[in-house]
């Protein structure tokens, strides 16, 4: 941030470490900080999100979803962060709706890869939460928008917690000769 302090980027990451090692106060100001400067990323404002739902700040959580609504590459990312949300607090019923809206909005910008994600966030704690055939679907309906590195990595893993070991067992193999040098699929996605 020293370096580039116009960079959104590097306010992100530093905000991310900040909140990793539970100094959320100065992770609140690097986003003070950027928004001062006039940086504007969808990874800000999730990462004040973030911070908000660790302080229990419902107020603040607001906020942020209703401000990203005039931003449309972050629209999508809070309602899913949103959706999770409610998904934590056994909210169901919401959390199914939130999700279902963002991989909407995600499609609608032509972002079907992002779709996919959020439907298999959404498929992650659905099984989590002990509803294999729901998650199943939901699975399906991603990778039929999107096959690529997010989705299938984490379609994998929620086709295994289901159950369905035959589709799951051939998703890393393909990751891997896909992405031989992509260091999170080498060590992170194939693995798990």
């Amino acid at each position: 941030v020293k370096l580039a302090p116009d960079n959104a980027v590097a306010a992100f990451y530093l905000m991310t470490a900040e909140i990793r090692i539970n100094r959320f106060d100065l992770a609140k100001a690097v986003y003070d900080d950027a928004r001062t400067r006039k940086l504007d990323s969808p990874m800000l404002h999730r990462q004040r999100y973030l911070i908000a739902f660790l302080q229990g700040d419902e107020k603040t959580m607001r906020q942020m979803v209703e401000s990203a609504a005039a931003i449309p590459m972050a629209r999508d990312l809070l309602l899913q962060d949103d959706s999770s949300t409610e998904a934590h607090r056994g909210r169901v019923r919401l959390a199914r709706e939130l999700s279902t809206r963002s991989a909407e909005l995600a499609r609608s910008l032509a972002s079907p890869e992002r779709a996919a994600v959020w439907k298999c966030s959404q498929a992650e704690w659905e099984v989590e939460m002990g509803y294999p055939d729901r998650a199943l679907k939901l699975i399906d309906e991603a990778l039929a928008l999107s096959k690529g590195q997010d989705a299938s990595a984490t379609s994998a893993l929620v086709l295994a917690r289901s159950g369905d070991l035959d589709r799951a067992k051939h998703m890393p193999d393909k990751l891997a000769r896909e992405h031989p040098l992509n260091t999170l699929v080498r060590y992170e996605s194939v693995p798990m």
